[in-house]
This record gives C-alpha cells, structure tokens and sequence, in this order.
C-alpha cells in the first residue's frame, strides 16, 4: 500500500502513536524528513515502543526531541490542556517546569521547517544536541538526536 502524498514535504510529530502501525519495517519506506518528540514519562504512548523504536526505522534525514521525565501534555499549551492534567489516572508534568521543553520544540520545529528554504543554514544552529543542552534543566533532562545508541536498542532486546 502507498500513502504518500507529494504535498507533504515535511512531518513534525509530537508523542505520536506509531508502534507497530505500519509494520515492523513500515517506516522504513517514509521518504519524507521527519522530526519526532518523546516523552520518556508519558504514560499513554510510551516512548520506547511509540516513538523511540519507529524512529530508529525511519531513513535520514531524521530528528528526535527526548524529554527525560516528559509527559504526554508536557509540550501543549498550559491554558488547554489544564483540565486534562489534573487526572488522577495520568499524572502530567505542566507550567513552568516544562517551560524550556516547549522553547525547544519552537526552536527546533521552526529550524526544521526552514531547512527547506534559503535560510537553511542560518537555522541549523538550531538542530544540534548542544541547543537541547543549552535549554536542559536537572528537573526535564532535554535531548535532540538523529539516531539512537546502540546500547538503548540492545537494553530493549534484553529486557524483552
């Protein structure tokens, strides 16, 4: 089956469901450059099997934002999304402590798109794992990738 679609030239997907979706080799045939964010705390698409592993699948050139104790509502707006944080089921890390995740994501997602213009290069700067570092804090560990290491694929493996 065949679902692309020419007019879409870019995917920014923020905690998705992928899984097993397509496949276990599904998205290796994705042609389109893609950028991901997990949430290594999100409870209701799990990182390790929704984004971390359909990432490792998808071809270059490829991007992924991990925020380490990152909730599935963490990145939203803090006005919308109130109601919905305060579930005693999902416990949702919001406001001001989730803050500099939300600043990446603006950075990183608006350095994604430009790389399709002239303005590429001024933009890379901000696709680089020292710019997730610079906005990093103790309490939300912030990550930006463009592949995985091994050891994680592995410990995976192991634990299965």
């Amino acid at each position: 089956m065949n679902l692309r679609d020419k007019r879409v030239v870019q995917v920014i997907a923020l905690n998705p469901v992928i899984g097993e979706l397509f496949g276990k080799a599904g998205l290796t045939q994705v042609a389109t450059p893609t950028l991901i964010l997990a949430g290594t705390a999100d409870t209701l698409t799990p990182a390790l099997s929704q984004q971390l592993r359909p990432f490792t699948q998808l071809p270059t050139p490829k991007y992924l934002i991990t925020a380490i104790g990152g909730t599935h509502l963490s990145v939203g707006d803090p006005n919308l999304n109130q109601l919905l944080a305060q579930s005693d089921l999902v416990r949702e890390r919001q406001g001001m402590a989730v803050e500099p995740l939300r600043q990446l994501v603006r950075g990183v997602s608006l350095a994604f798109i430009q790389q399709l213009t002239p303005n590429a290069k001024a933009y890379a700067p901000f696709l680089t794992p020292s710019y997730a570092q610079s906005l990093s804090t103790p309490d939300l560990p912030l990550r930006l990738s463009t592949n995985l290491p091994l050891g994680l694929l592995n410990l995976e493996a192991a634990l299965r």
